[in-house]
C-alpha cells in the first residue's frame, strides 16, 4: 500500500469560483471582482407563517464565471422548536419570485432542533431553454436573486424558530445561531 504522501494532487478540479458566507455582513469578492455582502443577521427570525416568507441570510444577487457550467448554492440554518411540542416546516429556493420546483423540503419531528441544509444545483447548458422553476439556463449572464423561502405548518402550534436553539449546554436555554450561505461556480 502506497503512502499518503505518495499521492500527487493533478491540479485544477472543477471549481471555479467558491464564495462563503456567515450571515453577519461579511463580504468577498467574485471573480469579476465585485464585492459580494451577505445580510447581516442578529437575532432569531419567526417560522409562524404559513405565507412564503424569506429566511433571513439567505439572499444572494449572483452571476457566475462566463465558463460556468453548474451553479451550487446551498444555505445552512439552525431550526428550533417552540413552546410547542411538534415542529413542522417548509422550505424551498428560490431564483426571484419563482420557486425552484425541486427543492421543496419539510422538517418535521417532536423536539426537533437541527441544522437545516438547503440546496439547489442549477445547470447552465447553451441547449436548454431558461428556467427558474427547473434551475436550467442557456446562459447566466448576469446576477439572479436566489433566496430561501420557508413558512410552519399552521400559525397556532407547528413551527419553527429560525437560528435559534431551544436548548444548550444541557438547559432550556436559546442560543442564536447565524445561517451561512455557500455559492459555488463548476466549470
Amino acid at each position: 500500500m502506497a503512502k499518503l504522501s505518495s499521492f500527487k494532487a493533478s491540479g485544477g478540479g472543477n471549481v471555479l469560483e467558491q464564495l462563503a458566507f456567515r450571515c453577519k455582513g461579511d463580504s468577498m469578492t467574485d471573480s469579476f471582482g465585485n464585492t459580494i455582502t451577505s445580510e447581516n443577521v442578529t437575532a432569531y427570525q419567526s417560522g409562524q407563517t404559513t405565507s412564503w416568507t424569506k429566511v433571513n441570510g439567505s439572499e444572494i444577487a449572483y452571476t457566475p464565471p462566463a465558463t460556468a457550467t453548474k451553479v451550487i448554492y446551498e444555505f445552512r440554518m439552525q431550526i428550533g422548536w417552540h413552546s410547542g411540542t411538534h415542529n413542522i416546516g417548509h422550505f424551498q429556493i428560490y431564483v426571484g419570485s419563482t420557486a425552484v420546483t425541486d427543492t421543496y423540503h419539510t422538517s418535521g419531528g417532536y423536539y426537533r432542533e437541527d441544522e437545516l441544509v438547503l440546496t439547489a444545483v442549477f445547470d447552465i447548458n447553451s441547449s436548454h431553454s431558461d428556467s427558474d422553476a427547473d434551475a436550467q439556463y442557456a446562459s447566466w449572464t448576469s446576477d439572479k436573486t436566489l433566496a430561501t423561502y420557508g413558512r410552519g405548518y399552521s400559525t397556532s402550534n407547528y413551527w419553527y424558530k429560525w437560528h435559534m436553539t431551544q436548548y444548550s449546554n444541557g438547559g432550556g436555554t436559546d442560543v442564536f445561531s447565524a445561517p451561512k450561505l455557500i455559492i459555488t461556480a463548476l466549470k
